[in-house]
């Protein structure tokens, strides 16, 4: 069983190229309001700098999944008409 089934509080932390397939496997694994954080691509040749900047942006969107109820979380991931976690340079 996996942590989100068990009411763990979870976030799937990708780049922006996986976006689609992570949304596909979310539905085909019936978990259609986990949090997703959508991070620019590519991340691995920039710098330190750049990276905190990413993370820095993230770290809101994180805590928001990680610490609010279940259901706040699921009911804005739901209601969202674009990714709510898409972080754009």
């Amino acid at each position: 069983m996996t942590l989100e089934k068990l009411g763990i509080p979870t976030i799937s932390v990708i780049t922006e190229p996986f976006a689609f397939k992570a949304r596909a496997e979310v539905a085909a694994l019936g978990l259609g309001t986990l949090a997703i954080q959508i991070l620019p691509h590519p991340i691995g040749q920039i710098s330190d700098d750049e990276m905190r900047a990413v993370t820095d942006e993230a770290y809101d969107e994180v805590l928001f999944a990680l610490t609010q109820p279940a259901e706040e979380v699921a009911q804005a991931y739901r209601e969202a008409v674009a990714p709510r976690s898409t972080y754009s340079r």
